[in-house]
């Protein structure tokens, strides 16, 4: 729902804001405090921060070692494939955080586990048919 749901441009501006993919895209790491707070995107899809009326809305922190650990042990199901999907494209904080790490293989392994068995499953399927039809 988050990544089908963009919003819709009018005259080079945004008519449309997903409010939950803001907040993503101002998500920081709560390692670093106001380090990475601070830190200006190189990508102009989404705003840093939130505003509501003339105040500027304060940002939501996690702590992205324990994202990315949980990301490690969910990932294998469709919704944890999609949720880290979306927040790689959504935060880049996150996204910069993730490609620091050097235990990449918490995420990736389950991944490709998941992708393997759903290939093997489908040309299982393919087989049967073929099987059952001639």
């Amino acid at each position: 729902v988050t990544n089908n749901y963009r919003a819709q441009s009018v005259n080079g501006r945004n008519a449309l804001r997903n409010p939950f993919r803001v907040e993503l895209a101002s998500l920081n790491d709560t390692r670093w405090g106001k380090d990475v707070a601070t830190r200006q995107s190189d990508s102009s899809l989404l705003p840093l921060s939130s505003t509501v009326g003339d105040s500027q809305a304060m940002s939501l922190s996690i702590n992205f070692e324990s994202l990315f650990e949980a990301f490690g042990r969910i990932c294998h199901t469709e919704l944890g494939a999609l949720t880290l999907y979306t927040m790689l494209l959504s935060s880049p904080i996150f996204a910069e955080s993730v490609a620091a790490r050097s235990d990449l293989d918490l995420v990736i392994i389950p991944l490709l586990r998941s992708l393997y068995f759903s290939s093997v499953m489908k040309h299982d399927k393919l087989l049967q048919k073929k099987g059952a039809g001639g």
